[in-house]
């Protein structure tokens, strides 16, 4: 692989690290803003010419962001549960406080 490719490699593979960092410290802002420009990374890479040499390489980065976009997947799941289930919360204390205010008068 020639240095350029090599380098668009590790660029982009240091971005999904990067995605799944900040989702780990609840970054979800920059979790965006990094999923986009991960995104140009992907196809500015894949549009390049590749030879049978590379195979080796970019299979294993392509192993490599599949496995921590499995683990990003999962931890945007649990964060959309989370905000579901606290938005619950939230209803059934305006339900518990009508409920209330209605038994007052």
């Amino acid at each position: 692989m020639n240095s350029e490719k090599h380098k668009k490699l590790s660029v982009l593979i240091s971005s999904s690290r990067d995605m799944l960092e900040f989702a780990e410290a609840g970054e979800w802002q920059k979790v965006i803003k990094a999923e986009s420009y991960y995104r140009y990374l992907l196809k500015e890479f894949f549009s390049m010419q590749m030879s049978i040499e590379d195979t080796e390489s970019v299979s294993n980065a392509i192993y490599e962001m599949l496995s921590s976009n499995e683990k990003l997947q999962a931890m945007i799941a649990s964060s959309r549960q989370a905000v579901k289930d606290e938005a619950g919360s939230v209803c059934d204390g305006r339900r518990a406080i009508s409920a209330y205010a209605e038994n007052v008068r």
